[in-house]
């Protein structure tokens, strides 16, 4: 078996309302690297947090039943730990909204509009703190996987 194939996956929850913006995470992050949930709503947020098992979730603010915040927050008072690196995706990057957000368990947040492949490699720097060894051997594979789309196009 192929050296790749035998790397667990990163487990990937997306929490985002925007349907364009979903499919835009759901086709920039690898399947080759990451195993990805995807959600739409606060309530089911709270869920795949709680069941799911995630390494990194990305963690939209605007959702439609109640907010991204209202998630961390509500995950907070309810005393729940995870090891879940939250990045919080948010058009709203006031600074009395970012101490909340990381005051209330996110790991950093990125503020919208942003480029697809920056968040990328930003949520794999940020798993270089969970995972370092795993973390570096999915950058490598990551920029392999983009050098080979590159040159498919030529």
């Amino acid at each position: 078996m192929p050296k790749e194939e035998s790397i667990r996956k990163i487990r990937l929850l997306i929490i985002e309302d925007d349907h364009n913006t979903m499919q835009l995470y759901d086709r920039s992050f690898p399947e080759e690297l990451f195993e990805k949930k995807l959600v739409t709503t606060g309530n089911t947020a709270l869920e795949a947090y709680k069941t799911w098992g995630a390494d990194i979730s990305i963690l939209d603010i605007m959702l439609p039943d109640f907010s991204g915040y209202h998630v961390l927050e509500t995950l907070h008072d309810e005393g729940f730990e995870t090891n879940t690196i939250t990045i919080v995706a948010t058009a709203l990057g006031r600074q009395n909204d970012v101490i909340d957000y990381l005051k209330f368990g996110a790991t950093a947040y990125i503020v919208k509009p942003f480029d697809i492949h920056e968040i990328v490699t930003q949520v794999l720097e940020y798993y270089k703190k969970q995972a370092p060894g795993k973390a570096e051997e999915m950058i490598a594979h990551y920029h392999r996987l983009l050098d080979t789309k590159a040159q498919a196009k030529q």
